[in-house]
């Protein structure tokens, strides 16, 4: 899959959301979920981006497209999983807050 995009936004910009859409998901998701489910989500996080980005090379990898572009992107996309997974770590530590109504 090729993923362009050409929004007024700098990258800074589309991080904030992708933090504040997965501290709103995750902290409504977590409002329902046991105590032991929340601390096995927050102990699992830190190595959640690495997860991420490993089912996604093995993607890329096992349909041999995209190689390049792939490995070209890896820092950018690194920094957005982990920021991804920041949000959603701080949603189940502290619940959604505000968030959703800040995601545009």
């Amino acid at each position: 899959m090729v993923v362009q995009h050409r929004g007024p936004f700098p990258f800074g910009y589309y991080l904030g959301q992708r933090f504040l859409f997965s501290r709103a998901y995750t902290g409504v998701r977590a409002q329902n979920q046991s105590m032991l489910w929340r601390l096995t989500y927050l102990a699992a996080g830190p190595v959640m981006p690495l997860v991420l980005l490993a089912r996604k090379a093995r993607t890329v990898w096992a349909k041999r497209c995209r190689v390049k572009e792939f490995v070209f992107a890896l820092p950018l996309t690194l920094v957005a999983l982990v920021v991804f997974v920041a949000g959603e770590w701080i949603g189940c530590l502290l619940g959604p807050g505000d968030a959703l109504s800040n995601v545009e």
